[in-house]
């Protein structure tokens, strides 16, 4: 039953919020305010953790959600960033759109580094894993959607 939820749950985070209509800026904050409230429950089902690892989890990942909502932000910067970027130089769109978005992945990276193996060292290292599967799964949907919301950069001069 559990896992009937959750996939249910991640159809809808996937899916159910590509109707908004009112431009990517309140689409990104409607997929943000969804996956926020309704991310916790997911991994918590997901997750079937036992009490006393319940206890020590937690912790880890409420700081670790502290850190992605922070990346999260910036990633949002640049999205909104680009919409205005239609006059702007070829070095100025790569500093805006191509550093700027490494930048953040390469940090998106080291955080998962650094969560992961104070996870591993508190919880047994399967425990770990699994988090990491769980939420590299819903990355993947969050990426999904922001992806088919974000026009790609046009060639020079067209």
């Amino acid at each position: 039953m559990k896992k009937v939820v959750l996939v249910v749950a991640l159809f809808f985070l996937a899916f159910g919020v590509v109707a908004a209509e009112d431009g990517t800026d309140d689409f990104i904050e409607l997929l943000r305010s969804d996956l926020r409230a309704d991310k916790q429950a997911l991994v918590e089902v997901a997750m079937e953790l036992t009490d006393a690892d319940a206890e020590v989890f937690w912790p880890i990942y409420r700081k670790y959600e502290a850190e992605r909502v922070a990346l999260g932000d910036r990633t949002v910067k640049v999205i909104k960033a680009y919409p205005g970027a239609v006059n702007v130089t070829e070095v100025q769109t790569v500093a805006m759109l191509g550093d700027e978005w490494i930048k953040i992945e390469e940090d998106r990276v080291k955080m998962k580094k650094k969560y992961y193996k104070q996870a591993s060292k508190q919880l047994a290292p399967r425990v770990a894993v699994r988090w990491m599967q769980i939420e590299h799964r819903i990355s993947l949907l969050l990426n999904l959607q922001l992806a088919a919301q974000i026009p790609l950069v046009k060639p020079l001069g067209r």
